[in-house]
């Protein structure tokens, strides 16, 4: 049976989410700043109209270490040119590939400007800035970059996003922060990175969330109880499970390494409330890990479900 015209517009739009996602991947592994990306088009863009056809968009990836094949270049051609011109120009680009805004990351975005601005309609890009703590991004803390160097590109992006303007209102914040935040492939790490860099948490876990926390840390450590061996001591046990399942010997689980250890311990739990226990334990990426998977530091983790005992 012939495909539909709905079908194949479907699996252009799906072959182009998938090479966006490749990017974004990219972006975030190899830490690209967004400036860098807009940087290689305008040096790609030899007709100076602000549009690149195919193979000049192949080039501008490749000059920053980005890289996608043929069908998935043409994917994104078909997906982003948005005015039939056969070419695509650096706002459809830029409007793709940083299009994966959340509303979950729209509504962080919104605290960190609440807390930021404090009730003001406009503020200064130095007021912004003097709010950043570049020093508890990812990168800076991987050693990957400086905190000169983080804090210049989230300059960079806010004098793009501003056109230049001395007034920053919170639209062009938002749009700031979505694309400083485009590398990150979740909206966990996108969240945490936030929470670091300006101080402002995602939510306040809510009294439900606290009181299952509570009651799953009690059955936890009766259970834990229950499975150790006799004579021997809680915390020890504990620590040796969670050792055992640190794949990385980092000192940290992720989270299919924390489900795990949960699993040993005797109280495996649904979905929902793994993550929260995860996010409740401060997941995030951990220095000394051999990739940037968020994981909890489980000394912590042992230490409140032993109420502190000595291993």
């Amino acid at each position: 049976m012939a495909s539909s015209a709905t079908d194949i517009a479907f699996s252009a739009e799906a072959g182009a989410q998938r090479a966006l996602q490749k990017l974004r991947a990219q972006l975030f592994e190899k830490s690209i700043d967004a400036s860098r990306v807009r940087f290689a088009f305008a040096d790609a863009d030899i007709s100076g109209d602000g549009a690149l056809d195919l193979e000049e968009l192949d080039e501008a990836l490749r000059y920053v270490g980005l890289f996608l094949g043929m069908h998935e270049l043409r994917a994104l051609q078909r997906a982003l040119d948005t005015d039939d011109s056969g070419r695509v120009n650096l706002h459809e680009f830029m409007s793709g590939l940083f299009g994966s805004e959340s509303e979950r990351r729209d509504k962080h975005i919104a605290k960190v400007w609440a807390a930021v601005s404090g009730g003001a309609s406009a503020i200064g890009p130095r007021e912004f800035l003097a709010a950043f703590d570049p020093a508890r991004h990812i990168d800076v803390v991987a050693g990957r970059k400086s905190a000169d160097d983080v804090a210049g590109a989230l300059a960079e992006e806010l004098a793009v996003c501003a056109r230049d303007d001395d007034r920053l209102d919170e639209a062009v914040v938002t749009r700031c922060l979505r694309q400083w935040g485009v590398g990150l492939p979740s909206d966990d790490l996108f969240s945490k990175q936030l929470e670091d860099c300006f101080g402002v948490a995602e939510a306040e876990l809510s009294r439900d969330d606290a009181t299952k926390l509570d009651t799953n840390m009690r059955l936890l450590r009766a259970k834990a109880l229950e499975k150790k061996a006799s004579g021997q001591a809680l915390g020890f046990w504990v620590a040796g499970v969670c050792r055992h399942f640190d794949g990385a010997e980092c000192g940290g689980l992720t989270i299919m390494e924390f489900r795990r250890v949960l699993e040993r311990l005797g109280l495996p739990l649904p979905v929902e409330q793994l993550h929260m226990m995860f996010g409740a334990f401060g997941g995030s990426e951990m220095p000394g890990a051999p990739d940037r998977e968020p994981r909890v530091a489980w000394k912590p983790f042992a230490d409140a479900l032993t109420e502190g005992q000595d291993y």
